[in-house]
């Protein structure tokens, strides 16, 4: 079968595989009784599929993984998992990768809340990227951190510069930049960009200064 030999040579570039494996193919086709004009969609499906587990199989089972958290990680953790409602309270994990610098991002345009004189309400996108150091923050508590200020009177520039520093009191991170773009009301749109830095080759390293 033309089908056959293309896959086991395909087998054949992969050492690490068993020659098991390529043996149950060749007792698939033997087996078959089929000769390669009376070839069937069935049997190639067959042999696909069972070619398919095959190298699966073998590109997960010698696949690098990234560092995990540690069980005593997930344990300090006290917002996720349980039932959501507002908190001011952030938790922060352990960076998985400490020896590099890396850039993380986190955008919402579900942020809202209130002007402190009016009590009208203000809607913004918030966008925070950091270069984190040894902690990154849990998404759940930040989630829940900004629906805290939902039925909370602050300024604009007050409330970027006020997450701004409750991230860097959680995380401490090399670099950290939060901009809050809220939507247009009474004609005028506002932008504010807040940052902080603690490593100054962090940001250089990934073209962000």
């Amino acid at each position: 079968m033309e089908f056959l030999k293309f896959f086991t040579i395909c087998l054949n570039s992969f050492p690490k595989i068993s020659q098991k494996n390529i043996g149950i193919l060749m007792i698939l086709n033997k087996n078959s009784g089929l000769n390669p004009c009376h070839e069937t969609i069935h049997t190639n499906v067959l042999l696909f599929n069972l070619i398919f587990r095959i190298l699966a199989g073998h590109f997960f089972k010698n696949k690098k993984r990234v560092k995990t958290m540690h069980q005593e990680d997930l344990d300090k953790l006290t917002i996720l998992g349980r039932k959501a409602k507002p908190s001011k309270k952030m938790e922060a994990v352990a960076n998985p990768a400490p020896d590099r610098y890396f850039l993380i991002k986190m955008d919402t345009s579900e942020f809202t809340c209130l002007c402190p004189v009016t009590g009208q309400p203000d809607f913004a996108h918030i966008h925070v990227e950091y270069i984190p150091d040894q902690k990154i923050v849990e998404s759940k508590s930040y989630k829940l951190y900004l629906w805290s200020y939902r039925n909370e009177g602050i300024f604009h520039e007050a409330v970027v510069n006020k997450i701004l520093d409750d991230l860097v009191a959680l995380l401490d991170p090399h670099w950290i930049k939060v901009v809050g773009k809220f939507n247009v009301r009474g004609g005028i749109g506002f932008t504010v960009e807040a940052q902080h830095t603690k490593t100054e080759e962090a940001p250089r390293k990934l073209g962000l200064l």
